[in-house]
């Protein structure tokens, strides 16, 4: 009989416990602390800032991926969240696919693949294209369409080429300026572009450059055959 009443009153207090938990959680078991990271790096601040509504929310009683999934959040995939007492959630983010930066005279921007951009204030570790002359690059809240199209498919075709790089400069359609190396620049243009990035991985799988005493500067990519350029040719 002991041990019946003693079941018993354990679960009216399990309950009274569960009640008061449920009452008071918006009080008492709230998210101080949001820890966040996007391809090892800190969040940056438009992401952070987004995130906040979730100190609103239940440590222990949220769907907390639920509500993430719910942010207007198209520049980035949630990866994972865990949870850390006394109160500390933290989220891992990374780049959705083909999502590049993009430079203009005064701006930097971070785009989707579908040429939305979001305006940033720090450098990511993502493929970075210099825009020095295009009329209207951004358009509203869009790349626009034809510029977009060629930068998706400058950063493809040099990533299926597996063609490191330093970075890229576009001053137009005609000339794309890919910075290989220190003092070795590829030019390109918009018309065949895959066929010349095709031709730039075979030049630099079969010619040993450094060998060469021309101290070949230029690789030019738009012609039928490739013109391999010195200092002073690129000069003259």
């Amino acid at each position: 009989m002991p041990r019946k009443i003693l079941a018993f009153l354990s679960l009216i207090a399990l309950f009274i416990i569960i009640a008061i938990g449920t009452q008071f959680k918006p009080q008492i078991l709230r998210i101080k602390k949001i820890e966040c990271r996007i391809s090892s790096q800190d969040c940056p601040p438009e992401l952070i800032q987004k995130l906040e509504s979730l100190k609103e929310k239940s440590f222990l009683f949220s769907s907390l991926e639920t509500h993430v999934l719910s942010l207007d959040l198209n520049l980035y995939q949630l990866e994972s969240i865990s949870k850390s007492w006394p109160a500390t959630v933290s989220l891992k983010f990374s780049y959705k696919p083909s999502s590049y930066i993009i430079k203009t005279k005064q701006d930097m921007f971070l785009v989707t693949e579908n040429g939305l951009v979001q305006a940033v204030a720090t450098e990511q570790k993502l493929p970075t294209i210099e825009i020095d002359s295009w009329t209207n690059p951004i358009q509203e809240d869009l790349v626009e369409k034809q510029l977009h199209k060629l930068n998706l498919n400058l950063i493809q075709s040099l990533a299926v080429q597996k063609i490191s790089y330093k970075n890229i400069k576009i001053k137009s359609s005609q000339e794309i300026e890919i910075q290989l190396k220190e003092n070795l620049v590829a030019l390109a243009q918009k018309e065949e572009l895959e066929n010349q990035i095709i031709k730039l991985a075979i030049i630099l799988g079969e010619l040993d450059l450094n060998a060469i005493d021309l101290q070949i500067n230029t690789i030019d990519l738009r012609f039928n055959f490739p013109l391999l350029k010195t200092a002073s040719t690129t000069q003259s």
